[in-house]
């Protein structure tokens, strides 16, 4: 992972020359990562584990000056981030990735809070070991630490096994709706009622379900996103866009967009999040803007919504090898 932008304290901690930076460059033996987002209500609640577990390492003669934590905030901006730190006092770097980058980067691990423990050998970081999930003391990751310093990597994988055990594994959403709800969905949008519209099942490598549309000003093109959440806690997103020829976003269909408690959003909620994403190109997109695109109380589905576009490129060259779409 790479950034720019730390300040002095934080490049000190983690010894690095500039602002600008990578995991690579960072000083010590052990690195922990945790993957977090600060609308999520589990990352919340490990905010002061993992200040605690920074107050451990530096009261301890075999970790501190050896070992590092950061931060890394996935879909959310520098000031969400700043504020979060702020209010949570918490004493190592936090680096925004607004993008979800880092997140995609990593393998989407299915969810925060996400920590990674590293050693470093031969001048690399190792992954040692990982937790997806709230930890609830800091004494876990802190005696992880003490034991992975000077382990042999070779027994990494046992360890983690081991420790697999006792996780509840993330699976890929699966959308739990007949073909012929989504359909009728997607005919009674807001773009498609009243029309005599026709759609046709495309069978596209690696797309799932998706449509071509004829119908006024047509020929779009309907794809079904299940993205799985950000949160532990939160369910997945399951909804359709609806793109034109040129891979402009016409329509934004809610199978099921969920905010705070897991509560589906209101009409109300839909129709804002319809008008923020409709002109959204998937071959020229654009960052999401928290302050001017969430629906509030669903900030994170809000930001899913957008990442999941930002990335919907592949199905429309899909839709252009198919002979579908001139490009």
């Amino acid at each position: 992972m790479t950034w720019a932008g730390l300040d002095p304290d934080d490049r000190a901690y983690l010894g690095l020359p500039g602002p600008t930076g990578s995991t690579d460059e960072i000083s010590g033996e052990i690195l922990v990562v945790e993957f977090f987002n600060v609308h999520c209500q589990s990352c919340v609640a490990q905010a002061p584990v993992m200040r605690e577990l920074a107050r451990l390492v530096e009261e301890d003669d075999d970790l501190t000056g050896r070992a590092r934590l950061l931060g890394v905030a996935e879909g959310n901006t520098a000031a969400e981030v700043a504020e979060f730190r702020r209010r949570h006092r918490l004493p190592f770097p936090l680096i925004p990735d607004p993008g979800f980058i880092a997140y995609h980067a990593f393998g989407n691990p299915g969810g925060t809070p996400y920590t990674v423990l590293c050693v470093k050998r031969e001048g690399r970081w190792v992954v040692a070991t990982t937790h997806l999930g709230a930890i609830t003391t800091p004494l876990l990751p802190f005696y992880d630490m003490k034991r992975y310093r000077n382990l042999d990597p070779a027994l990494f994988r046992g360890l983690a096994e081991e420790a697999r055990a006792f996780q509840v594994v993330r699976k890929a959403p699966v959308l739990h709706m007949p073909e012929e709800e989504v359909t009728a969905r997607i005919r009674n949008a807001p773009r498609f009622r009243g029309q005599d519209v026709r759609m046709s099942r495309l069978d596209l490598p690696q797309t799932g379900k998706a449509w071509r549309i004829d119908g006024d000003g047509g020929p779009y093109f309907a794809r079904v996103f299940s993205v799985p959440p950000v949160c532990d806690i939160c369910h997945a997103l399951h909804f359709v866009a609806v793109f034109d020829r040129f891979g402009e976003v016409v329509e934004l269909v809610r199978l099921r967009i969920t905010r705070y408690g897991n509560q589906e959003i209101s009409a109300e909620d839909l129709a804002f999040l319809r008008s923020r994403v409709k002109g959204f190109n998937a071959f020229r997109p654009r960052p999401f803007d928290p302050s001017a695109d969430a629906v509030t109380g669903a900030t994170m589905s809000s930001s899913l919504v957008f990442d999941a576009l930002r990335n919907a490129g592949s199905f429309l060259q899909n839709l252009i090898e198919a002979g579908l779409v001139s490009p």
